[in-house]
């Protein structure tokens, strides 16, 4: 009898429901903004994931009964600080970018009320709502389907919802000329910086990936293949779409739907987002949960956090990821209201994003790697090819904006908060490894004393 918890069918449909979402709603903006330069955002990051799909695809076929991903596949490189480095910067990203939520929502919620007391409110609830969440996602996976299929329906009639009115909208208002031929000022930063923001829209392939030994299939790459196609044409077609509604001032997603349906509008949207948040965040807990996994199974991190409770969950994994995430939600809400910060959680995107696309180079460079040493199956040469123009890309979208002096843009407070958040974040990793590694090496001496 098979234990996998999906076939390819299934795991196509949860690849897409868990990539498509919140990260798509809170950048979709950002990318209107840039008018017609948006296509060339839209182009760049679809090619970039275009190579994601393509070296993750190749790697889980070859290692199809591997937990952790990109983790996973440096273990063959033989390179124990190497590999923790990937592996605890590959589980970071998660308890990081799961703080983005609350932020984005009372920021939806601003427009409803400018009350801080009740948006402090709506933040306290989105806190015990997430614990909620955390103990649903210990009772096991074949259970958290059925949930995360419920809430996955109500996510997608709000989308589609979203995308009906941003039709009507755009047909109504005709504002495409005035969009493509209005120059903003846009400059060479922010379309990088765009660029690192919209790449959280196609954030989450790595992830499935990781889950790989939990899913029954033949070719891995017709999974993420038909998850790409499906993912990028949906996010054309919006942005096409959009670009026909006068933008001017628009923030924030919710106030498309306000635009119609006034303070009634954002209440289905904030409705929309909680439910997105029950099919995400347990989604997230699973997969993150088999990365931390990874670790503890060769003895980087704690042993303990690698059982299972009697449903065959890692619960004590998924409640180490919830208490980190617990942090950085209390982090990332203090920093922003102590030094009046506006759509801060746009900065807290920014610091996921340099986590998972410093992944993805590294994960390209393996796979290289493991290529001309012959340990995976021959890569084509169009294919290596689409590999190093990748990381190109990647490593050009990081240096400008880690380095805006580059493109004669100021260093502000934000590029000082990702760069020192996303270090700190990296801080904890090491310091739970040197503790693990200095226990090991206190047991390893009294037993040779012993002996």
């Amino acid at each position: 009898m098979s234990n996998k918890n999906f076939n390819e069918k299934s795991f196509t449909f949860f690849t897409i429901n868990y990539i498509v979402g919140f990260g798509f709603l809170t950048t979709i903006i950002s990318l209107v903004k840039l008018n017609i330069f948006g296509i060339i955002v839209l182009l760049t990051t679809g090619f970039i994931t275009f190579a994601v799909s393509l070296v993750y695809s190749r790697l889980t076929n070859s290692f199809k009964e591997d937990y952790g991903g990109t983790y996973s596949y440096s273990k063959k490189l033989n390179n124990k600080l190497f590999s923790f480095f990937l592996g605890w910067n590959q589980y970071m990203q998660g308890p990081i970018l799961a703080s983005t939520a609350p932020l984005f929502l009372a920021d939806a919620a601003s427009f409803l009320t400018t009350d801080e007391k009740i948006i402090w409110i709506i933040r306290l609830v989105s806190i015990l709502f997430f614990i909620v969440l955390v103990l649903i996602s210990t009772l096991g996976l074949k259970l958290n389907k059925k949930i995360i299929l419920i809430s996955a329906i109500v996510k997608w009639v709000i989308l589609a919802l979203g995308m009906g009115i941003s039709l009507y909208l755009s047909i109504i208002q005709n504002n495409f000329v005035s969009n493509i031929t209005t120059n903003n000022q846009i400059t060479t930063y922010t379309i990088f910086s765009t660029i690192l923001a919209f790449m959280y829209a196609f954030g989450g392939f790595e992830d499935v990936s990781s889950m790989a030994k939990d899913v029954k299939f033949n070719n891995f790459r017709k999974i993420l293949m038909i998850s790409f196609a499906f993912i990028i044409s949906f996010y054309f077609i919006f942005y096409i779409i959009m670009l026909g509604i006068n933008n001017s001032n628009i923030s924030n997603f919710s106030q498309i739907f306000s635009l119609v349906f006034m303070n009634t509008g954002i209440i289905i949207f904030v409705i929309g987002l909680i439910f997105n948040g029950v099919s995400s965040k347990i989604s997230i807990n699973i997969s993150t949960a088999r990365k931390i996994v990874a670790l503890s199974d060769d003895g980087y991190i704690f042993g303990w956090l690698s059982k299972k409770n009697k449903n065959n969950e890692y619960k004590n994994a998924i409640w180490f990821n919830s208490i980190i995430t617990i942090i950085s939600l209390i982090l990332f809400w203090v920093i922003p209201t102590f030094l009046n910060l506006n759509n801060f959680f746009e900065s807290v995107i920014s610091i996921g994003s340099i986590a998972f696309l410093l992944q993805y180079i590294f994960t390209f460079i393996i796979a290289l790697i493991l290529h001309f040493k012959k340990k995976i199956d021959k890569i084509p040469l169009w294919e290596i090819i689409v590999y190093i123009l990748g990381s190109l890309f990647i490593f050009a979208t990081l240096l400008f904006y880690i380095f805006p002096f580059i493109l004669n843009e100021k260093w502000t407070i934000n590029n000082t908060i990702v760069i020192t958040s996303y270090f700190g974040f990296l801080s904890i990793g090491f310091i739970i490894y040197l503790i693990v590694f200095m226990n090991n090496k206190k047991k390893l001496n009294k037993n040779k004393i012993d002996k």
